[in-house]
């Protein structure tokens, strides 16, 4: 067992069979080898074991175990496209799109320049997967790039959220909690590699080589709340 994930050996009389399963509330994306091949990664649903392989051992081999390599991530492949609602319940002009000039070359990823402590809220339900909110200094040398603070969140069809620049202690919730749509899970700020105070978003899905993409988002709003006033 690694983690949430369990791969498993059976035999049944001649047959060896492979399972994995996933103790995660959430689906997961398993890639393994056999003997050098690999084949195509399989993705993992809460309580739905998938076979993975199984071969007929040869005469006197009974207790031949597969000898399997494997690595996986939590999320989910062939996602398109998200639909969820946006993360700030005030109207504001985008500050930085999709594949922005600035920052954003070859990614779907939103920015909007907000004050500094203005409410997050949850674009769609899940589990939240990591936090960081200890860091304290933004700005755009190179050394920034790796200290901003953020909230990735993964969703019931395996997309994952992630929300950056929080302010530092920022955020309002904690690994392995669920959030609802529309919930305050931190607050902005400008921790890492970034010019000024905003919020930046990102949906991702994970690849045939279970490595993060990030993908379109149409967003629909909701209306503003008292506590979303900084």
């Amino acid at each position: 067992m690694d983690g949430p994930l369990t791969v498993t050996q059976t035999l049944a009389g001649d047959q060896m069979v492979v399972w994995a399963s996933t103790a995660s509330p959430y689906p997961v994306t398993l890639s393994w080898n056999e003997l050098g091949e690999r084949p195509q990664p399989v993705v993992l649903t809460p309580g739905q074991p998938r076979e993975l392989a199984s071969r007929v051992l040869a005469l006197g081999h009974a207790q031949t175990m597969y000898q399997i390599e494997y690595v996986w991530a939590p999320g989910a492949m062939g996602i398109r496209e998200a639909r969820v609602a946006h993360p700030l319940s005030d109207p504001m002009e985008m500050a930085q799109g999709p594949h922005g000039d600035f920052s954003h070359q070859g990614k779907f990823a939103y920015d909007w320049a907000v004050p500094e402590g203005t409410v997050i809220r949850a674009m769609a339900s899940g589990w939240v997967i990591e936090v960081e909110d200890r860091f304290t200094d933004g700005g755009l040398g190179s050394a920034m790039r790796d200290q901003a603070n953020y909230i990735h969140i993964i969703h019931t069809d395996g997309s994952i959220a992630r929300y950056v620049h929080l302010m530092p202690g920022g955020a309002d919730v904690s690994v392995g909690s669920f959030v609802t749509e529309g919930e305050p899970i931190g607050r902005t700020g400008n921790t890492g590699f970034s010019s000024g105070p905003h919020l930046h978003v990102e949906i991702v899905r994970l690849n045939s080589d279970i490595w993060p993409e990030t993908i379109p988002i149409t967003f629909f709003r909701r209306p503003t709340v008292a506590q979303d006033i900084p």
